[in-house]
């Protein structure tokens, strides 16, 4: 099925300006750095409660400590920029994404199982995101509780991949609809057509296969719709 994830309260003009969510929104709290360097760089618009006393030679070796606790951070880098996609994707606030609520990582196991990844990759996401707060001073945002319930969701999940003969399929996006467009030429009658199939079963949150044929022997002029027939008033 041809479907979007953006927030349901954005207007069409504004999703088509806005810019790919492959690519993560340019943010001063998020230089470009390697991926290993990320759960260090990147930070939040709050300040985290101090750890230790006021003292230089305390915070260094703390600081020490803190880059030396994890062996593989680039891992981490990766699921912490897919935090941040979603976070585009979704207009969520810098004030909200560090420290981050338990409904904001819910949705974002949920989103990264149907954006689709596997529920083990979504845990991995979940993981990064926990120990960015860690590296950036903040307690761990989810408690036991909180990975209960989530769980429970990412197995309800689970079990309905587990149900399919295919994997899941990445969703079409606005960015995808816009590329589609600038290779057609509209005033030609073949790239309207193509235009005019995918954006009515984009947003007619319809299959593709429901707004075309297999061949011109499977035309029915019963249930296919011509311009002959179209009234407009």
């Amino acid at each position: 099925m041809l479907h979007a994830f953006p927030h349901p309260n954005h207007s069409a003009q504004t999703l088509f300006n806005a810019s790919s969510p492959l690519e993560l929104r340019p943010s001063s709290l998020c230089p470009p750095c390697k991926a290993s360097e990320r759960i260090f760089l990147w930070q939040g618009v709050n300040t985290p409660p101090a750890a230790t006393i006021p003292n230089p030679v305390i915070c260094h070796i703390a600081s020490l400590a803190n880059r030396a606790s994890l062996r593989d951070t680039g891992s981490y880098g990766a699921g912490l920029r897919k935090f941040h996609l979603f976070c585009d994707i979704f207009s969520i606030p810098e004030l909200d994404r560090l420290p981050a609520s338990f409904e904001l990582l819910h949705s974002f196991a949920l989103w990264a199982v149907a954006d689709p990844s596997p529920v083990d990759v979504a845990r991995k996401y979940l993981s990064a995101v926990r120990a960015w707060h860690i590296a950036q001073g903040w307690q761990p945002p989810l408690s036991d509780s909180h990975h209960s319930r989530i769980n429970w969701s990412l197995r309800g999940l689970e079990n309905l991949q587990s149900g399919r003969r295919k994997p899941l399929r990445p969703p079409i996006t606005l960015p995808m609809l816009s590329a589609l467009k600038a290779t057609l030429t509209l005033s030609d009658p073949f790239d309207a057509c193509i235009w005019a199939m995918a954006s009515c079963s984009f947003f007619g949150m319809m299959r593709f296969g429901e707004v075309s044929v297999t061949s011109q022997c499977s035309i029915l002029s019963i249930k296919t719709p011509f311009p002959s027939g179209c009234l407009l008033q």
